[in-house]
C-alpha cells in the first residue's frame, strides 16, 4: 500500500516538537508529508525545513502572504493529499476543519475540539450530517486518551483491582511564566476563549479521568460544582479551578461516588505534579506522571516524545506510573509505561485512513461498552465531554451543573 499523503496545517511548537518526531518514528512507509501551511510564509518554510530534516522529503510550502504555490485553498485542491493534520490556534480550527472536509480531506485536529460546548456541537453535527456519510474521517488528537499507561490503569480498575470505585482525587499543577515558550504564542497570551491555559491543558486531565474511571463513574451523567479564580493577572481569564464531581445515583440506593478535580498554572517554576488517586472498596490506585530514564526497549518510542530531556546515559521521558494497594494498605502492583500518546494517536489516525478504525478521537460521545480493541477503553466518551467538563468547572461558581444537559444542549 502506498504511503498516505498528508499536509500539516499550522507551523507552531506542537507541530514541530510533537507531530514531526512521531511521524518520523512511524516511518515513510506509512505516510508522507506533501505540503505544509501557515498564515505566514516564514513559519511555513521553517516547518518545511524540519520536515526535510526529520522525514527526508521536501514538502511544498503554502501560506496567505506570498508563497508561490498559493494558500490553503490551493493546498486542499491537491489530489495527492488524503488527509490533513490541523495544529492551528484553537479558535481558528473549526472553520479549517470544515474547509478541509468540504475539500474531501480527512482530518486530525488538535484538541480541544472547540472553544466551548455549543461550538463543538455545531461542528460535530455538521460533520455527522454532511461529511461522515461520505466516508471522511475526522478525529480529535487527544494524546492522554491513548497513553498506554493510562489505558493500563483503566484496565486494572475495570478488572476490579480496587473493588467498586467510591471516590477520586485528581491534581494537575504546573508553572506558567511569561518566558514559557507556550505563553509566548500570541493566541495563548491573550486568549479569545474560556479558561485560557485551563482549557488548553485541562482537557488532558478530563481525557485521563474518563478513560481511567470508565463505566465505574460515568462523567457524562454526573453533577459538577466548582469555583474558578485568577491569581496571576497575565494568565487571565482564569488560572485555577477546584471542582467536586458526583456520579449519578445508582439503583442500589448507595450514596453516589464522588471526586475532586483541581488544576492550576499559577505556581512559580520549580513545582509541578500530575497525580490521580482512585479509591475503591478493596484498595487504591494511584496514577502519576513521573520523569524516568528510558528503558532500552523504549528507545525508539522516546524519539517520538516532545518532552524528553537528555540524561547522563539515556534520555529522560515522562512515564505514567501506576501503584495499586490492597485493602490492608500493602502495595500489590506497581508499573510504569513510557509516555507515547502523540505517537499512538497518529498511529490510530493512519490506521483509520487505511480502513482499520479503532474509534479513538471520535469527536462525540459513543455508547459505553463498545470495545473494539485494547486501545479503546471502557466507555468511549470523547473530546466534547472533555470541553464540557472544563466549561462546568469555570462557570459553576458554586452551583451544580448537570453534565447530561450541558453535553447535549451546550448550556447548563
Amino acid at each position: 500500500m502506498a504511503p498516505i499523503g498528508l499536509a500539516i496545517l499550522g507551523a507552531g511548537i506542537f507541530a514541530k516538537e510533537a507531530h514531526l518526531p512521531a511521524l518520523a518514528v512511524h516511518g515513510s512507509e506509512k505516510s508522507v508529508v506533501n505540503a505544509v501551511y501557515s498564515r505566514s510564509k516564514s513559519s511555513a518554510s521553517s516547518l518545511a525545513e524540519q520536515v526535510k530534516e526529520r522525514l527526508g522529503n521536501t514538502p511544498t510550502v503554502y501560506s496567505e502572504d506570498g508563497a508561490s504555490e498559493g494558500g490553503l485553498d490551493a493546498l486542499l485542491a491537491r489530489p495527492d493529499i488524503q488527509a490533513v493534520i490541523v495544529v492551528l490556534p484553537l479558535t481558528q480550527q473549526p472553520d479549517v476543519v470544515l474547509k478541509a472536509l468540504a475539500a474531501g480531506k480527512s482530518v486530525l485536529s488538535e484538541k480541544p475540539v472547540a472553544k466551548d460546548v455549543k461550538t463543538g456541537i455545531d461542528l460535530i453535527e455538521k460533520w455527522e450530517k454532511e461529511y461522515k456519510p461520505k466516508g471522511l474521517i475526522w478525529r480529535v488528537a487527544e494524546n492522554f486518551e491513548v497513553e498506554p499507561g493510562i489505558l493500563e490503569a483503566a484496565e486494572r480498575i475495570k478488572a476490579g483491582a480496587i473493588g467498586k470505585v467510591r471516590f477520586f482525587n485528581c491534581s494537575m499543577i504546573f508553572p506558567m511564566d511569561k518566558d514559557n515558550k507556550y505563553y509566548q504564542t500570541s493566541w495563548r497570551t491573550i486568549p479569545d476563549y474560556q479558561g485560557g491555559f485551563l482549557l488548553d491543558a485541562g482537557v488532558h486531565t478530563n481525557a485521563a479521568l474518563r478513560k481511567v474511571l470508565g463505566s465505574s463513574f460515568p462523567l457524562d451523567t454526573a453533577k459538577v460544582t466548582g469555583f474558578a479564580s485568577l491569581t496571576r493577572d497575565f494568565l487571565a481569564p482564569h488560572d485555577t479551578f477546584q471542582a467536586v464531581i458526583q456520579a449519578a445515583p445508582t439503583s442500589d440506593g448507595e450514596h453516589p461516588a464522588q471526586g475532586v478535580n483541581e488544576m492550576s498554572c499559577a505556581v512559580k517554576p520549580g513545582f509541578s505534579r500530575y497525580i490521580l488517586t482512585v479509591t475503591g472498596t478493596e484498595g487504591t490506585l494511584t496514577l502519576e506522571s513521573v520523569p524516568k530514564p528510558v528503558r532500552e526497549a523504549d528507545l525508539v518510542l522516546a524519539r517520538a516524545s516532545a518532552f524528553k530531556a537528555e540524561g547522563n546515559e539515556k534520555p529522560v521521558v515522562p512515564h505514567w506510573q501506576t501503584t495499586i494497594t490492597g485493602p490492608d494498605g500493602n502495595k500489590t502492583e506497581e508499573f510504569a509505561r513510557i509516555g507515547s500518546g502523540v505517537y499512538e494517536e497518529l498511529g490510530s489516525f493512519l490506521n483509520a485512513l487505511s480502513g482499520k478504525d479503532d474509534g479513538n478521537g471520535e469527536p462525540r460521545y459513543v455508547a459505553p461498552y463498545r470495545i473494539r480493541a485494547y486501545s479503546v477503553v471502557l466507555a468511549c466518551r470523547d473530546a466534547l465531554l472533555d470541553v464540557a467538563l472544563i466549561q462546568a468547572y469555570l462557570t459553576s461558581q458554586g452551583n451544580a451543573i448537570d453534565m447530561k444537559k450541558l453535553v447535549s444542549t451546550g448550556s447548563a
